[in-house]
């Protein structure tokens, strides 16, 4: 994996691209287009579950910095563990994704489930 960092306006390096694993395949979510998932056919990534609408969340780069952001748009809400061990419960709003971590779809945080995000 490359290790290409965008320059921000601040100085700071924000990643160019985030590596989302799912069942032992990796899907790369680049800053030019918005990365949809959920139970839909037509979401990028399709996930199955009771508790998994249909066009569940999206990761779009936004802002200035072009920084990744989780945007859930589902009924039941996305759970996200940072690398620092917090979880964090998004409904129907937005949040910086940083680092590594785990999104739960609607439902708690399970190994076999999640979804990892990692930034390259």
């Amino acid at each position: 994996m490359s290790n290409h960092r965008e320059p921000s306006t601040g100085g700071e390096a924000f990643p160019s691209r985030l590596v989302i694993t799912y069942m032992n395949r990796e899907y790369v979510v680049t800053p030019e287009r918005p990365f949809v998932f959920g139970s839909s056919p037509d979401a990028d990534l399709q996930v199955t579950g009771a508790w998994i609408s249909g066009l569940h969340a999206r990761i779009e780069c936004a802002g200035p910095n072009r920084r990744f952001e989780l945007v859930d748009h589902s009924t039941n809400g996305t759970l996200m563990q940072t690398e620092d061990d917090v979880v964090r419960r998004i409904h129907r709003d937005r949040i910086p994704m940083w680092g590594e971590g785990w999104l739960g779809l609607g439902a708690p945080l399970d190994a076999d489930t999640a979804l990892r995000y990692s930034h390259v």
